[in-house]
This record gives structure tokens, sequence and C-alpha cells, in this order.
């Protein structure tokens, strides 16, 4: 079997064998604990994890705002957020990626009017300052970006131009050399809240979404950077959109839940994409149907499952978590603080899972946050 590590996973890795890892708070393995809240509640925020350790949140919707233009850094030693800065423009529904120079490229997503938006900014933790990061070609609410492997960003799809106005196949690569955007070749496929995962080949795969006739697709298509050309890359057995898709140690891609192509029914199904073969795999599902969740890959190589909305369930948003092991299975984790859906969650340095915001059931925008400890 191949061993791939996720470029995440190394930068641990590398920190943790330089004494940089900040201890873990005292808490039960496998157990959810709740964390200092954010300064302000948030929903379809971002959230990254530095180099120093700390955490980024950036933007989302609040208090009835469609985005905010606030961003806050945690500090998992200390348990404690502080306010960084505001972005230029307030945005909800953006893309943010980790680039190798430590800072953060925040791309899209749309204003606090509802207008979908063009311009990136970048944040420097070394100065704790917001910068532009020039003008994409078109301007996306719910844009994919993935990191390549030379240190560019690539990104796809979204709802393009005014509020609620198509769905887009155009992708484009940002240069963080440069401060610049590029295009690159389109999607066979338009899509929207699909999912954009770096293979460990480099390469790019795109799944499943929604296309500009509002269906969910089946279907995945591969980007390959050295041709700037995408190609087919099978279907998935189910057609889904709002899944989670998270690349495994071993290089193959693990795709859970999302809405299905019928009704948008919250699905328990999960499927696994071998690049080496191109082919899919239907693998154990879920034991609850989730769709718009968070899924994080662990440092010992399980997949953490979080919250989301099942359509099925007496109370449809989830407070349950589960984990995906090496070994092609699922099991329970602990349950969540409160119940969310549309909130963020990213690996902290000391292998420990840091939840953040979301929605109740009623609505109502969290600002609390939790941990969880494998």
């Amino acid at each position: 079997m191949r061993k791939r590590v996720k470029p995440v996973l190394a930068l641990v890795a590398s920190l943790a064998a330089a004494g940089l890892v900040p201890q873990a708070a005292a808490a039960r393995p496998g157990h959810i604990t709740s964390a200092a809240p954010m300064g302000i509640a948030r929903e379809v925020h971002t959230e990254t994890t530095l180099m120093n350790g700390q955490v980024l949140v950036v933007g989302g919707s609040s208090g009835g705002l469609n985005g905010v233009s606030s961003a806050e850094l945690y500090d998992p030693a200390a348990d404690m957020w502080r306010a960084t800065g505001r972005m230029a423009t307030p945005r909800a529904g953006q893309s943010a990626v980790l680039l190798g120079n430590g800072r953060v490229l925040v791309a899209g997503g749309e204003d606090s009017i509802g207008f979908h938006l063009s311009s990136a900014e970048l944040f420097d933790p070394a100065t704790a300052t917001w910068l532009p990061a020039g003008n994409m070609s078109v301007a996306r609410i719910e844009p994919q970006a993935a990191l390549l492997a030379d240190g560019r960003v690539l990104v796809a799809g979204g709802c393009c131009g005014g509020p609620s106005n198509g769905t887009s196949a155009l992708a484009e690569i940002y240069d963080p050399s440069t401060n610049s955007w590029a295009g690159t070749g389109s999607m066979a496929t338009a899509r929207r809240l699909f999912a954009l995962t770096t293979l460990a080949n480099a390469k790019v795969l795109a799944s499943g979404g929604m296309n500009d006739t509002s269906r969910a697709l089946a279907s995945a298509e591969i980007f390959d950077p050295a041709t700037g050309a995408w190609s087919p890359a099978g279907s998935m057995s189910t057609a889904r959109r709002q899944h989670s898709a998270t690349l495994l140690g071993d290089g193959r891609v693990l795709v859970a839940g999302g809405a299905d192509g019928v009704n948008l029914a919250s699905l328990a199904s999960a499927e696994l994409f071998d690049p080496a073969t191109g082919t899919w795999a239907v693998t154990d599902s879920m034991r609850a149907g989730r769709k718009v969740h968070t899924a994080t890959l662990l440092l010992n190589g399980d997949v953490f499952v979080s919250g989301g909305l099942d359509d099925a369930a007496p109370s449809a948003v989830l407070a349950s978590d589960e984990l995906f092991t090496i070994h092609d299975s699922w099991k329970r984790a602990d349950e969540l603080d409160s119940p969310r859906l549309l909130e963020a969650a990213a690996l902290l340095l000391d292998g420990r899972v840091l939840i953040t915001g979301g929605q109740l059931q009623d609505g109502t925008t969290l600002a609390t946050t939790a941990i969880f400890t494998p």
C-alpha cells in the first residue's frame, strides 16, 4: 500500500520534532470539550491553522449580516481569542488557503449586502495585517480552492456574478510569487457546492456538486497543473453536493455524505477514489446522514466527521460525530457541546480538532467553540 502524508501532517510532524507543538489541554482521549468562545458569532466562515500553531478565523455571516470583515486568532495553549484586524471587504462563503510562505489567501465570497466578490486578500501573521491579493477574473461565492505542490493556488467553480447568478466551470490560479491571478483550463462541468482535493500525485480532484440547472452531480474531474487541463475521473455511485472529501494517508480520497440528486436528502453513504486506478468504490456508510458537515484528517490517519444536517433525524441539526478509521469503517465519536451545521473545523498542531461557530436548529448563529481530543 502506498504511504503518502498530507502536507499539513508533514508540517505537524516537523514542528513536533523541533519541540514547537503546544501541549494539549487536559482532556480524555476521544472526547469533546468546550473551548473559549469567539468574539462574535459566525457561520459559513473559514478556519485555518497557521504555522505558529494559532488558528485564524475569518469572515462569515453574523447577526443577520451576509458577510463580516472581522478576523480573530485563537491561541490553543492559552485557550484565548483576540481580534486581528479587518479585511478590506466583508466576506461570507469565501475560500481560505494556507500558503507555503505562512500567509493565508482569502478569496471570493459575498459581501454584507449579498453581492459576490472577485477580490482576494492576504493575512500576514508576521505583522497581523491584511494585504490586497488582486482580483479573480469573475466574482465567486462558495469557490473551492486547493494548494498546489508548487505553492500556487487553484480556485474553481462556485456561483458567479451578482446575487444568485449562475454556476461556474471556470478555474484560475493564484501565484504568490507575483501576487497575481491567471486563467487556466475550465472544468467540463459547471460546479457549485462541490469538493476540491489535492492528491498525493500533485493533481487535483473535483468531485460532485451542483450544476447550473441545480442538479446534484455524480461525476468527477482531475486537474493536471503540468498541463492546465481537466480530464474525466469517473463517477461516484451516488450524485452528491455539500459533501466532504478528505485525502487519506494512503493516497485515496474519502467522499462522505452530502445531499442526493433527487430531493436533496442527507446521505449517509461514503465512497473512496483511488488515483492509482482512477476508480471509485463504495465503502462503509456513516451512522447518520449528513450534509454541510466538516471532515478533518487526524494524525493517526482516522477522519473525524462532525455536525451537519440530517433531514431524517427528529432534530435535523446534528450534535453527533463519527470517525472513519484506517480499517475503512465508521465508529461513533463523542457528542458536540451543541448541534451545529455550517461550522468550521481545523486540525491543531498538537493533533486535536478545533470546531468553531455554525448554526443551531432555530437558525441562531454560534460564537461557541469546542475541541475534540483523539
